[in-house]
């Protein structure tokens, strides 16, 4: 998971600052495949995975917050690309290294949680 959000925050990069069409090409195309890849459903099962008691409120709560994220993201960069699109593109560039950090943050703790079980 730490390299799929890193490899899409990297490939939102290059897009913004590409001046070369192939180039932002390829990194739309890696973009698209990084962000479409499964990452939802890897990132819910290692949350289930934390809390395998609670698997249909975990479930319940990572979808919730999910759907809150369809609907706000567009409206939220619909907003910002009115000002500018170079702001919208920074923000979801901001969101990518939020996620690069949250994920590691989670991958720490999944080490954490599977020593403690080895014990």
């Amino acid at each position: 998971m730490i390299a799929m959000n890193a490899v899409a925050t990297g490939a939102l990069l290059i897009i913004i600052f590409s001046n070369n069409i192939v180039v932002s090409e390829i990194g739309s195309f890696l973009f698209g495949f990084s962000a479409a890849s499964g990452v939802m459903q890897t990132g819910l099962t290692a949350f289930m995975r934390l809390y395998p008691a609670k698997r249909g409120l975990v479930t319940g709560v990572f979808y919730f917050f999910g759907a809150l994220a369809s609907f706000t993201v567009p409206i939220i960069t619909g907003s910002l690309s009115k000002q500018s699109v170079e702001i919208a593109f920074n923000g979801n560039v901001v969101v990518g290294l939020t996620a690069v950090i949250v994920v590691s943050l989670i991958a720490l703790l999944m080490r954490h949680v599977n020593h403690l079980a080895e014990k």
